[in-house]
């Protein structure tokens, strides 16, 4: 194990979490495997600016993110570089499915909309404000639409 960590173990979290193997994440960087088992083993320090921002958008990850987990930043300041919604879904998930992600980011900012309006209000009666019965039955009918519910 290398002294660099932090930055090594966030790596590997979020190479985990959007469900990559070393040698996928070489090939959506284009960096070498060997590189990144490198990285994940906190052999590196910190990659250059372009790697590591190779690595993030690999990763669906902020630059700050990796900043931050190699002790570079104290926090992340401003969230509004995260993915949106639908970006995320589609790559985290695979849903491509347009209905699908408007369904979704509909019922998201339902939620906002009523967490902003009041802290306390029951989520459960948000969704079935923000898609309305209808909406969740063309769902249904769309190839591999079940809603899981």
């Amino acid at each position: 194990m290398g002294k660099y960590m932090p930055l090594a173990k966030r790596i590997k979290e979020l190479r985990h979490a959007v469900g990559l193997t070393q040698q996928q994440l070489s090939l959506e960087s284009g960096l070498s495997r060997s590189y990144v088992s490198r990285l994940e083993m906190g052999d590196i320090a910190l990659p250059s600016r372009a790697k590591l921002r190779a690595l993030a958008t690999a990763l669906s990850a902020s630059l700050d993110d990796l900043l931050q987990a190699a002790g570079f930043l104290d926090s992340v300041a401003d969230q509004s570089d995260l993915p949106d919604i639908k970006a995320y879904l589609r790559r985290k998930y695979g849903i491509y499915n347009p209905q699908m992600l408007q369904a979704v980011e509909t019922i998201v900012a339902s939620m906002q909309t009523a967490e902003a309006e009041s802290p306390d209000y029951s989520i459960g009666s948000s969704i079935v404000k923000a898609v309305n019965l209808d909406d969740m039955a063309e769902m249904d009918a769309m190839p591999g639409g079940k809603r899981g519910i």
